[in-house]
């Protein structure tokens, strides 16, 4: 199979797997949320936020050098990384335990010193997995990464309803989360083609070092970017105060970030995870290396458009019909905490391009300007701001990020801006539609209107966009060629009793 054909089959894979793991793991949320208060699903979010905090700032990037490594392939420098990977976990699972009670009552919720200290073994049972479903991808064989993902994603819907209707606390998210990373070390073991086996060569871990070290500064940043809201909501009592946030405000905030997420993080792995190694292929081709960072960049710019139009338009009516009106206040936020995470998804289009070049620099420099809208949440907090400014923060952060990350990439490759600013400009006309949307109508309008409308609108946007922008229009054309083709060539070896030759040869 061609290099072309290989990218279509590993995207319908991955489309397919992530949105149904995206689904699923939505699915699990609005089961627990259904059964729960905001209040307990604000400690539930400050729960994950410890283990987020522990895995972001020890975290090496080992899949992605996997996967951008000439040597990735090798076992010995799979299993040199295998062995990195375990020591940081026991290292995280251990600090995690000893810090259960100061990071229960810095947080706010002293009684769930217990939960923390049982979180603690989900960074060891991460630590242990299997690694060959990600070298894997380096040949665009998504196969396993997507049985690993749904299969882990599939038994923890099964078990959320149970486990939710009978403890109806926080309780429930940890028995959840810990079977839940159970089940993805397992399959990650079973789904392996090589032995699971340690191993320790300087020269592996220098390159790992050298590779890591910038994107460990970067964990630490990403903690702050991904979860500094939630956090600071939870320890504003303590570090200002008189601030009039409660845990049913984090519990609200969690509530609208993890539903702004859902599509974009879909979207986002799907992308990424072709993009770097479709990068770093024709890495020494600057041709072939801008055309395929254009059709990226293009793709995801779409993309966040399309989900930043719909949750400025009809993130509020969304919020109230998944999960019930005691989440309705989650309303004012999740507009602007969907256009925040759509231009967080354009941005891993000049980051991933910088990354398959070797320089690891981009996204650690795109996450310290994105950290200045943090700065300003925290000035918001001070004053006891409501939760919409928090949120607008971010979106300004986010903003000033992708900026940088693009120029950053352009002036250390010499690529063209007339490459990036097509999905640039779709990306702001997307934002653009959905804040006039519901500024000029949709905020006066009943709730299936409202998703009328949007729908309409979305649509609408996205096929103007796809014949408007020249690296999505060329693949559409060329995936619609394909499949033309391969229904012919079919038909002709059904009437001749033989194959024709390029269908032959696409099978080979």
């Amino acid at each position: 199979m061609t290099t072309r054909g290989k990218v279509y089959d590993g995207a319908a894979k991955l489309a397919i797997g992530q949105v149904a793991g995206q689904g699923l793991s939505f699915v699990r949320n609005v089961i627990v949320a259904r059964y729960v208060t905001p209040a307990d699903f604000g400690v539930a979010a400050l729960l994950a936020l410890s283990v987020s905090l522990m895995e972001m700032i020890s975290d090496l990037n080992l899949s992605t050098l996997l996967i951008q490594s000439r040597q990735g392939d090798t076992p010995g420098f799979q299993r040199t990384l295998h062995c990195v990977g375990a020591i940081r976990g026991v290292v995280n699972s251990l600090a995690l335990f000893a810090l259960a009670w100061p990071l229960s009552v810095l947080l706010g919720v002293p009684e769930a010193r217990w939960a923390f200290q049982w979180l603690s073994a989900y960074p060891l049972v991460k630590g242990l997995t299997h690694s060959d479903p990600t070298r894997r991808q380096r040949d665009f064989r998504f196969g396993p990464s997507v049985l690993v993902e749904l299969g882990s994603q599939l038994v923890a819907v099964l078990v959320a309803w149970p486990l939710a209707a009978s403890l109806r606390g926080y309780s429930a998210f940890i028995w959840i989360m810990l079977i839940q990373i159970s089940v993805s070390w397992l399959l990650s073991h079973l789904l392996a083609e090589r032995h699971y086996r340690w191993a320790w060569d300087r020269d592996h871990v220098k390159h790992v070092l050298s590779f890591s070290w910038p994107l460990l500064l970067n964990g630490v940043l990403l903690f702050l970017i991904q979860q500094g809201d939630c956090a600071l909501l939870g320890m504003a009592p303590r570090l200002f105060p008189g601030a009039p946030y409660s845990m049913a405000d984090v519990g609200l905030y969690s509530i609208a970030l993890s539903l702004s997420v859902v599509p974009i993080t879909a979207v986002a792995k799907v992308n990424s995870s072709l993009l770097l190694p479709g990068l770093s292929q024709v890495q020494s081709s600057v041709v072939d290396f801008n055309r395929r960072y254009r059709l990226g960049l293009e793709t995801l710019a779409l993309a966040g458009g399309i989900c930043g139009l719909l949750f400025l338009a009809a993130g509020g009516t969304i919020v109230v019909l998944v999960y019930g009106e005691k989440y309705a206040g989650a309303a004012t936020v999740v507009g602007w905490l969907g256009a925040a995470q759509a231009i967080r998804l354009a941005r891993i289009a000049p980051t991933t391009g910088a990354l398959a070049k070797g320089d690891s620099m981009n996204p650690l420099i795109a996450n310290v300007v994105r950290v200045l809208g943090l700065v300003l949440g925290v000035a918001v907090v001070a004053k006891g701001g409501p939760l919409s400014w928090i949120a607008g923060a971010a979106c300004c952060g986010e903003g000033a990020a992708l900026a940088i990350a693009v120029l950053r990439f352009q002036r250390i490759n010499s690529v063209p801006f007339a490459v990036s600013a097509p999905g640039l400009v779709w990306l702001a006309g997307g934002l653009a539609l959905g804040t006039v949307l519901h500024v000029a109508i949709l905020a006066r309008t009943g709730a299936a209107l409202t998703l009328a409308i949007s729908a309409m609108a979305a649509l609408s946007f996205a096929a103007v966009a796809v014949l408007s922008l020249g690296g999505i229009r060329r693949e559409a054309w060329l995936f619609l060629l394909r499949l033309l083709e391969g229904r012919v060539s079919s038909k002709q070896a059904i009437e001749s009793g033989s194959q024709s030759p390029r269908l032959a040869a696409d099978q080979k």
